[in-house]
């Protein structure tokens, strides 16, 4: 699940966002972000600020190697 929501769907500004997400450590972090309602321009120069933020402290690995260190789950289709 997420641990840090921004509340991007009230409809606030980029900068109020930016400044919840400024008080958190994102290690380990998930972040839920909202696609449907409030500003998506505002939501997206927070993201833009987060992902630069954060950019020093991440590194690209291959998904194997990922999958290794956190086995994925088990996918069940109903239908």
């Amino acid at each position: 699940g997420w641990t840090i929501s921004v509340r991007d769907w009230s409809g606030m500004p980029a900068a109020d966002m930016i400044g919840e997400l400024a008080l958190q450590p994102p290690v380990g972090a998930v972040y839920l972000f909202h696609d449907g309602s409030g500003d998506p321009a505002e939501t997206a120069k927070a993201v833009d600020w987060l992902l630069e933020s954060v950019k020093p402290h991440l590194s690209c690995v291959p998904l194997a190697t990922l999958a290794q260190h956190m086995p994925l789950p088990r996918l069940e289709m109903y239908v």
